[in-house]
Formats: structure tokens, C-alpha cells, sequence
């Protein structure tokens, strides 16, 4: 991989720690290594000239989300006598893992299968310049409010709209 790839990735990992460390300032800026995570795994699914098998990406995300999974799973077992939040539903239990952090390989996994199943629509100029101009029109029109994410570890959190 490119050195410049490389240094943001690093970078990346550093905000991405920091915004789950609890500490609050320089949150909304450390949040930017998972924007940049997405961003580079999109990139790098649709530009890439190898045509990738779904188990080849079970291999690399699911899989060690799974032996995570069971890590922190037993951990919190352990500490706290049941696995997963209680305010879990199935499919929060499937998705977000026993460790809400581990949210992101799920995510990335469903995203890559399909960017690599629909790659040919993100070659097409049409789709394009549907793209485009959707990026155009919500930066014009974006929401009038905050957006509350609920988090079931940490409660609501709010995020301001740009």
C-alpha cells in the first residue's frame, strides 16, 4: 500500500482510539478516522481490479469479529453476568457484537459484498452523475436539526448536522 495511504491509516487509528476513550475534547476531529476507514474500504472495494469472494471477506472481517465477539463476550460474562446490553434486540445482538466497537466489521463486511456485486453501476456515468448530484443537493438541503444516535452503552448522542 502506498506510504501516504499508510500514514493516514495510522492516523485513523489514533482518532478512532481517542473517540472511544471517553475523553471529550477533540471528539468530533478523532471521529474522522472512521469517516476515513469507510471512505478508503469503499475506495479500495470498487477500484479493485480482483474479483473478491464473499468468503474471502468472511475471512477477513467476520471472522475475527466472531472470535472478538467471543472474547468480550465471556469477558463481560464474567464482569458483568450477561453478554450482551440488556436493551439489545436480535438484530443489535448480531450487528453491534457484545462490544459496540466491533460494529464497524459487520458494516464494512455488508458494504464491500455489495460494492462487489454492483460495481459495474459505479462505473456507469449515469449512476455518476446521480451521485453527484445527490452529494450537491444534500450539502444544499441538509437537515434543519441535531441527529441523536442511540448508542446502547453510552446512551443518546448527539451529532450536530452540517
Amino acid at each position: 500500500m502506498k506510504p501516504e495511504i499508510e500514514f493516514f491509516r495510522i492516523i485513523s487509528i489514533f482518532g478512532i482510539t481517542w473517540f472511544h476513550s471517553g475523553v471529550t475534547a477533540g471528539k468530533d476531529i478523532a471521529y474522522g478516522g472512521l469517516i476515513f476507514f469507510t471512505i478508503v474500504s469503499v475506495y479500495f472495494s470498487a477500484t479493485s481490479k480482483r474479483d473478491h469472494r464473499v468468503f474471502e471477506r468472511i475471512e477477513r472481517l467476520i471472522i475475527p469479529c466472531v472470535i472478538w465477539s467471543i472474547f468480550y463476550g465471556l469477558f463481560s460474562l464474567i464482569l458483568k453476568d450477561h453478554i450482551f446490553p440488556e436493551n439489545y434486540n436480535t438484530i443489535s445482538k448480531i450487528l453491534a457484537t457484545p462490544a459496540i466497537h466491533l460494529w464497524f466489521l459487520p458494516f464494512i463486511f455488508i458494504v464491500t459484498i455489495t460494492i462487489d456485486r454492483f460495481r459495474f453501476l459505479l462505473l456507469a456515468e449515469w449512476f455518476q452523475i446521480i451521485i453527484g448530484a445527490s452529494a450537491v443537493i444534500s450539502k444544499k438541503y441538509p437537515p434543519s436539526k441535531k441527529v441523536v444516535l442511540f448508542t446502547p452503552l453510552k446512551g443518546a448522542c448527539v451529532i450536530p448536522s452540517f
